[in-house]
C-alpha cells in the first residue's frame, strides 16, 4: 500500500521551492519563480483569493442556526465535525444582494479561530507566480472593506485578495444585532 501523504508533501515541497532557470536568451528567464498555491472562493459571482494554507476544508452547509444578538455578517454557527462552525456571509458585508442561499462553506483557520465563509460554489485551488497575488496589502487606509486588499490576476480573472486577519477585525467591530422583537 502506498503512503498517499508522502506524496503530497513532497509536492507541497517542491511548490515552494524555486523552479530551475530556464534556457534561452530572455533576459528574466534566470530568475528563479516561486510558485504559491491560492483558493479562489466564489461570492455572488467574483472570486476572492486567499492562501491555500488558510483553508481546513470545504462543507456543504445543511442546516444554519442563527444566535441572537451576532452582527447581521454572522448568519449563524453549523456543525462540522463535531465542532461548532460561525458563519460568515461576505454578501452582508458587502452589501451584495443574495439571489439564494450559498450551499457550502470554507472553513478557513486565522490565528486560533475557526469560521466558515458562505461562498456559491467548490472553490478552485490555483498555482500561482509568487508576486501575482500581494501578500500584503499597498493601501494601508482603512476603510470599510479594509479586507478587500489588492487584486489579483489569477488565471484571467480579476479577483481582490481576501486578508482575513482583517475581516475578523472588521467583525469584531461591528455592532451586535438586536435582539428585541426578533430581529
Amino acid at each position: 500500500m502506498r503512503d498517499g501523504r508522502g506524496e503530497t508533501q513532497k509536492l507541497m515541497e517542491t511548490i515552494d521551492k524555486p523552479s530551475e532557470p530556464c534556457a534561452g536568451s530572455h533576459s528574466d528567464c534566470g530568475k528563479l519563480v516561486h510558485l504559491r498555491r491560492v483558493c479562489l472562493l466564489p461570492v455572488h459571482q467574483e472570486y476572492l483569493v486567499v492562501e491555500l494554507g488558510s483553508l481546513c476544508e470545504v462543507i456543504k452547509v445543511k442546516e444554519i442556526t442563527t444566535v441572537p444578538g451576532m452582527p447581521s455578517v454572522l448568519v449563524g454557527v453549523t456543525t462540522c465535525r463535531g465542532a461548532v462552525i460561525p458563519l460568515i456571509d461576505l454578501r452582508v458585508l458587502l452589501d451584495w444582494p443574495g439571489a439564494s442561499a450559498p450551499r457550502y462553506a470554507a472553513v478557513m483557520r486565522q490565528g486560533g479561530v475557526r469560521f466558515g465563509i458562505l461562498i456559491d460554489d467548490v472553490p478552485e485551488i490555483q498555482t500561482v507566480q509568487r508576486g501575482d497575488v500581494p501578500e500584503e496589502s499597498c493601501s494601508k487606509q482603512p476603510n470599510r472593506h479594509s479586507f478587500l486588499t489588492d487584486f489579483a490576476n489569477v488565471t484571467g480573472r480579476k479577483c481582490a485578495r481576501l486578508d482575513l486577519a482583517a475581516l475578523l477585525a472588521t467583525i469584531e467591530s461591528l455592532p451586535a444585532r438586536s435582539v428585541i422583537g426578533g430581529g
